[in-house]
């Protein structure tokens, strides 16, 4: 369970922070809380501009323990239409889709690179990817989120099967190549503004597929997610890398991010002859991202 509530600081005064409270029904149970309790201390150790930042925790008993991390202001202009790959030629500083997926994979990156174990994230979905109030990403939900050296593998089953790579769904060994996959996911997302396989006019083969049918074709290959035909065509070669069926072949985050980071310093060059004084890759000051995901 998450609750939105308000915590006095000395530097800041009151700041908005969610709680994630261990379910009741689960707070009795050691292999529950023991994972909650995992989180915590993962979460604690992550310190990433793109990544919700970690306030504490707190426990009145074993019903009652207590995840704090600060809580998002959410932006003000929801519309769909107010995304675009390359942003407006209006004079409207805007971020885009290119800038929330350089601040995911800068995120990912930073988890793969730890030592001396990187870490998996293991249910990148957007779900999970908040925005503050100036739209900047933010990674969030460790809940399943393992420690694994960069040899090592895991066979545990987890996340959402539209965004699961092939061989966790198969229910073979895999690493943080998983992760890439889901990326690769996002940006079909990001790209349609919709679910993955929601859309029957992009993918009419996936209309009428219950479920299980559509993880089954996903965990042998035989589908992907579809494209829009306005995508640009560097993001649409990076997605499909992104998805390869054989998890070698997947790029890792680090290659994603420089090559995300490229094409966004020549797209703020663009828009900087429009709007010379907004830095769209910088994460505001007031970076209030919410540390919100499913219950445990």
């Amino acid at each position: 369970m998450v609750y939105r509530a308000q915590l006095d600081t000395d530097e800041r005064g009151k700041i908005a922070v969610a709680l994630k409270q261990l379910l009741p029904s689960r707070a009795q149970q050691m292999e529950h809380i023991e994972h909650f309790m995992h989180e915590i201390r993962l979460a604690s150790t992550l310190v990433h501009p793109n990544i919700v930042p970690f306030v504490g925790f707190t426990w009145s008993s074993d019903l009652h323990k207590f995840l704090r991390a600060e809580f998002a202001k959410p932006p003000r202009d929801k519309r769909s239409s107010f995304f675009t790959w390359r942003g407006g030629n209006d004079g409207t500083p805007r971020p885009t889709k290119l800038s929330i997926a350089a601040n995911v994979i800068d995120a990912i990156a930073y988890l793969h690179g730890q030592t001396p174990h990187s870490i998996v994230h293991r249910d990148l979905k957007s779900k999970n990817i908040l925005l503050n109030h100036l739209f900047v990403a933010h990674l969030a939900d460790f809940g399943v989120s393992r420690l694994t050296a960069c040899d090592a593998v895991m066979t545990a089953r987890v996340g959402t099967s539209a965004w699961i790579a092939p061989e966790v769904l198969r229910g073979d060994k895999y690493s943080y190549q998983a992760d890439m996959y889901s990326f690769g996911v996002l940006l079909a997302e990001l790209d349609t503004l919709q679910d993955p396989y929601k859309d029957t006019t992009l993918q009419p083969e996936v209309a009428g597929l219950s479920a299980a049918k559509l993880a089954s074709k996903v965990a042998h290959g035989k589908i992907t997610p579809a494209f829009s035909d306005s995508v640009p065509p560097f993001i649409k070669v990076m997605a499909t890398k992104c998805l390869s069926y054989d998890y070698t072949a997947r790029p890792s985050a680090a290659q994603v991010a420089m090559e995300l980071t490229s094409h966004l310093i020549k797209q703020n060059h663009w828009q900087s002859q429009l709007i010379p004084a907004f830095d769209l890759n910088t994460p505001g000051t007031s970076s209030h991202a919410a540390y919100i995901g499913a219950a445990l």
